[in-house]
């Protein structure tokens, strides 16, 4: 009697589903001891996928969002002021595939904010929110290796290379830094807010771990410490580094996400007691997986005299990672004031983060399509107006090259901003140059 000798294989890995557009709103109300609005600068949304409930069918993420508030203040000097709004929601996936051995792992990013002003003490703020999730399953497979039973048999091996792709627990890296304010500025009088984000981010295999290496990018907009003082901007560059545990030596990287849980700064004292020093503390969460290979060895032909050997196949789907993408390119475009902003005497600051982007693999190419969401602040020459800003969306097209690329490829793609520079043409130009880097 014939016998089938069988194997359980573990062939876990992650599956892409169809990324998700939602619009949230909240309001806001500005504290009691600052002055009412006269006009909104700028209005800032980020977001962080706080928990998330999973059920057979649907998975619940909350979503902790919140927001920067700029402000021209309804004074005799206009004087810039800043606040913050949190707001916490929740967005429902659909799930076509079952949770019984998998888990959801979700990105999430503000694609654009807009704002209504009502009154002079209350913002409504609307976003929209793009959210990338993965499922991760677990599944075991069982193959035949071999057949018994037979004194004339004869079997023919293959070998079926099987990749499987694992969750990672997220890694928390905190960052503690004093910052000291070169010589050549005034000490700072009071904060206003900071921009920041993650640049530069490369990998270092070890033994039996990767060393992540990357950079915090701080633009902190401050009032100095003087009387009717103009904003000024102070930019700064922290590296950082993390270890990323892999569950065994032959394990390799196959996708991260960094983004920053949490920031806060404050203005601290040097030791002449001036208002130089710079308070950071942040904390950078990293979500990783990575891959395993082995090689199962499974039947493909048997031959005997005695008797008839009839064989059906069933294919095993299987990950194959294609991991080294990386590409920088820079984007240069000539942007215009609105007819309702004043001319543009001084540019304070130019913030640029990567807002809709859309991914197509075709054969040998990865094409990037998307926008970049900017905010202009500057000085005006309007005297009744001397503080403006204005956003701006500049598009984009990248095409990489990649030779392994086909229409079944699932890419983990981070586009970035890796530096902002400008150039004022007139009152009613300026010309951007805005350096982006695609990694995968």
């Amino acid at each position: 009697m014939l016998e089938l000798i069988e194997e359980m294989i573990k062939n876990d890995g992650v599956l892409p589903l169809e990324q998700v557009r939602s619009v949230f709103e909240c309001q806001g109300i500005v504290p009691e001891d600052m002055p009412s609005v006269k006009r909104i600068l700028t209005a800032r949304g980020s977001v962080q996928v706080a928990a998330a409930e999973e059920g057979a069918a649907i998975t619940t993420q909350t979503l902790k969002m919140e927001y920067q508030i700029l402000y021209a203040a309804d004074t005799e000097t206009e004087e810039v002021m800043c606040f913050t709004v949190e707001s916490t929601q929740t967005l429902g996936l659909n799930i076509p595939q079952t949770l019984e051995n998998g888990r959801i792992s979700m990105t999430a990013f503000v694609e654009h904010t807009d704002f209504t002003l009502e009154g002079d003490r209350k913002i409504t703020l609307r976003s929209v929110v793009r959210a990338e999730p993965k499922l991760f399953y677990h599944e075991d497979k069982k193959v035949v290796t071999g057949l018994a039973g037979l004194d004339d048999l004869q079997i023919k091996q293959g070998v079926l290379p099987v990749t499987s792709v694992h969750k990672l627990p997220d890694l928390m890296t905190e960052i503690s830094e004093d910052i000291e304010l070169p010589g050549g500025k005034k000490p700072m009088g009071r904060l206003l807010q900071t921009d920041a984000h993650i640049t530069d981010v490369t990998l270092a295999p070890e033994d039996s771990s990767i060393m992540l290496k990357g950079t915090l990018t701080l633009c902190t907009l401050y009032l100095p410490d003087e009387m009717n003082p103009a904003p000024e901007i102070w930019e700064n560059r922290v590296p950082f580094t993390a270890n990323i545990e892999l569950p065994s030596p032959d394990a390799e990287m196959a996708f991260w996400n960094c983004s920053i849980a949490e920031i806060s700064t404050e203005i601290g004292e040097d030791s002449d007691g001036e208002r130089r020093i710079l308070k950071l503390r942040s904390i950078v969460c990293i979500a990783s997986a990575c891959s395993e290979s082995l090689d199962a060895h499974v039947l493909t032909d048997a031959f005997s005299l005695s008797k008839i050997l009839d064989f059906t196949t069933e294919p095993i789907k299987t990950s194959r990672l294609i991991s080294g993408i990386s590409d920088q390119f820079v984007l240069k475009d000539i942007v215009q004031r609105p007819d309702t902003c004043p001319g543009i005497s001084e540019v304070i600051n130019i913030s640029a983060a990567v807002g809709h982007t859309d991914v197509e693999v075709s054969a040998g190419k990865i094409s990037i399509d998307g926008f970049i969401s900017c905010n202009v602040l500057y000085l005006s020459e309007d005297l009744e107006q001397p503080i403006a800003a204005f956003d701006i969306e500049v598009p984009f097209t990248q095409t990489i090259n990649e030779p392994q690329a086909n229409s079944d490829l699932f890419t983990a793609l981070e586009t970035e901003v890796s530096h902002v520079s400008f150039c004022i043409i007139s009152p009613e130009e300026i010309e951007l140059r805005i350096a982006l880097r695609a990694t995968g």
